[in-house]
């Protein structure tokens, strides 16, 4: 499987900006910010939204530093 982004992934799985924000606790505007810089997604979040989203580390394009 290629690697895909993280606004991708969302868009694959169904949810919207709101309805994500809504289950992982975060304004729509912080997940606006993450799709535009994974950078800015902290490791807790970003596992959530492996967890909430079926994908695996391995799928999504993360900068190098980003946990």
């Amino acid at each position: 499987m290629a690697k895909i982004p993280i606004q991708a992934a969302r868009i694959a799985r169904g949810y919207t900006q709101e309805s994500l924000a809504e289950k992982l606790g975060v304004s729509r505007e912080t997940i606006v910010a993450w799709e535009k810089d994974p950078m800015k997604m902290k490791p807790y979040y970003l596992y959530a939204f492996l967890y909430i989203t079926g994908f695996s580390m391995d799928d999504i394009i993360l900068p190098e530093k980003s946990i």
